[in-house]
């Protein structure tokens, strides 16, 4: 009696080039799934953060800590100031002869005139009584006031694309107003500095211009970047071989890509977009309020980690056992 050997299954070349493909497959699909999850939670945050004018001002308002924005700022005003106080003009409309004397003596002896030295005499006096108001209790009301003001201005520009000659500046007036003027003993001077209003261009119209594509940019991602990760790490799922093992290495890189606010944070720290870049107020504000938001989006990511992490490996789990069940 004859014995028939049973056909054993045999890997062929074909198959073997198949399931490679797959799981290259798979793969593309769970880096591309995690990335675009992460990168919708950045967008998503920045999106709220911009768009809430709370946690706006919030942001901002924190910066008012910075020591190198506030040196700024008393920099800033203190120019302004004098610059609009125009301390020479005061002089030659003043109807004291005394100041008149005074101007022509000491353009021949010293070869200054006098406003320039009432302006060497007040700049450091100035500079320190911006510098008290700062570093006051004031100064953090003071500041988040301005920011809701700038805030205002800024979210109807960008909201409203008609609106491109507009220039969003903060208004820093208050500050001045609270700090002690009486610096000189003109007091035409005095009363010059104390009415001076300090407006300080943060966006021009270029500018803004370029904010506003990438408002709308961020917007977009935060709707479609989550579709795309759902729709991604889905596929690999149902196309992978070993679920399990696939949905243990999505959160993986999930824990994994908890870092990627810190990578965008550094390097728009290393490559600033130029095109957004004005004078040092601007660009430092701008580069302080991005890095406190991209810390905020991490710490909250690594709050959300791992909830995410949890429910994940439940549904895994669910779904193993299941299919344990039905076979």
């Amino acid at each position: 009696m004859k014995k028939h050997n049973t056909p054993t299954a045999t890997k062929t070349p074909r198959s073997s080039s198949l399931r490679k493909r797959r799981t290259i497959l798979v793969s593309v699909l769970v880096i591309l799934g995690v990335l675009c999850a992460s990168l919708a939670v950045t967008a998503r945050w920045i999106a709220t953060t911009i768009t809430d004018e709370d946690k706006y001002v919030s942001a901002v308002s924190n910066l008012a800590q910075d020591h190198q924005i506030q040196g700024l700022i008393s920099r800033t005003i203190t120019d302004t100031a004098l610059e609009k106080a125009d301390i020479e003009q005061r002089i030659a409309e003043s109807d004291n002869e005394t100041l008149g004397k005074i101007n022509r003596v000491v353009g021949i002896v010293q070869g200054r005139n006098l406003g320039d030295q009432l302006e060497a005499y007040i700049r450091p006096r100035l500079t320190n009584a911006i510098n008290q108001v700062i570093s006051s209790t004031t100064f953090q009301n003071l500041w988040a006031a301005a920011n809701r003001e700038t805030y205002s201005a800024l979210m109807s520009a960008l909201e409203d694309p008609d609106r491109s000659q507009d220039t969003i500046a903060i208004d820093l007036t208050e500050i001045i107003r609270n700090a002690n003027t009486s610096l000189s003993s003109v007091e035409r001077i005095d009363n010059a500095l104390a009415r001076t209003t300090i407006t300080v261009p943060l966006l021009e119209e270029e500018q803004l211009s370029t904010l506003r594509a990438y408002y709308n940019l961020v917007n977009a991602l935060a709707v479609w970047l989550p579709i795309v990760a759902v729709a991604a790490l889905g596929m690999a799922l149902y196309l992978a071989r070993r679920t399990m093992l696939t949905g243990i290495s999505i959160a993986v890189l999930i824990i994994a890509s908890a870092g990627i606010p810190y990578f965008i944070r550094f390097a728009i720290h290393i490559f600033p977009p130029q095109s957004l870049m004005g004078d040092e107020m601007s660009a430092v504000l701008g580069e302080r309020l991005v890095e406190a938001v991209l810390d905020d989006v991490a710490h909250a990511y690594l709050r959300v980690i791992p909830i995410g992490g949890a429910i994940l490996l439940a549904v895994l789990l669910a779904w193993y056992f299941m299919r344990r069940r039905v076979i």
